[in-house]
């Protein structure tokens, strides 16, 4: 089976500074056999030269490479491929970076403000206004250019948000949909993708 590395685009990836073995994340805007483009998340502090182990998790496999720092801006960095590029089956969801998606999620009786950042086949990542504990119940409405969905599920991490005083990250694990939030939230997933 041949891989299409456009199917990477847009995806989540963890990059493994060789130096040190420094993580950082982001997500990949761009990828070729021979370069690739990632936006980074937490202002990242590398160098030109800089070489990393990159994993990026596309929706039916992995792509794992090396690649050296050709040049970045804050948190745009550019890459150029060490070798090739190897695939592994995919062990989970691949995320996908989304943009225009808001709601409100009920935590505790407190309705809090999100912005979607990423969603997986039965998850999403948030920043919310508020604070969120791991652990917790909500229920959430999303407002999406496929139509509202609303959603339940369960927080599972809760962190400051370092880019964004006064914000929060927040990882959701999702319930099964009923069947318009299904169809909404694939038509949300393969959008992205």
């Amino acid at each position: 089976m041949q891989v299409l590395l456009s199917a990477f685009v847009n995806t989540r990836t963890r990059m493994q500074r060789l130096r040190d073995a420094k993580f950082y994340y982001g997500w990949i805007k761009e990828l070729t056999n021979v370069n690739a483009r990632a936006i980074l998340n937490n202002n990242p502090t590398i160098d030109i030269g800089d070489k990393f182990l990159v994993e990026v998790h596309g929706k039916e496999k992995v792509a794992i490479f090396q690649a050296q720092v050709s040049g970045h801006a804050g948190d745009d960095v550019l890459l150029t491929v060490i070798g090739n590029v190897d695939y592994r089956d995919a062990t989970e969801s691949a995320r996908v970076s989304v943009a225009n998606v808001s709601g409100v999620a009920d935590h505790d009786g407190l309705e809090i403000e999100i912005v979607v950042q990423d969603v997986s086949a039965n998850g999403m990542g948030v920043i919310a206004a508020q604070p969120m504990r791991k652990g917790t119940r909500i229920r959430s409405i999303l407002h999406t250019a496929f139509g509202e969905i609303q959603c339940t599920g369960e927080v599972r991490h809760a962190k400051p948000d370092a880019d964004q005083f006064g914000r929060f990250r927040v990882g959701i694990a999702l319930d099964e949909f009923d069947r318009l939030a299904s169809a909404r939230w694939k038509r949300l997933y393969d959008s992205a993708l």
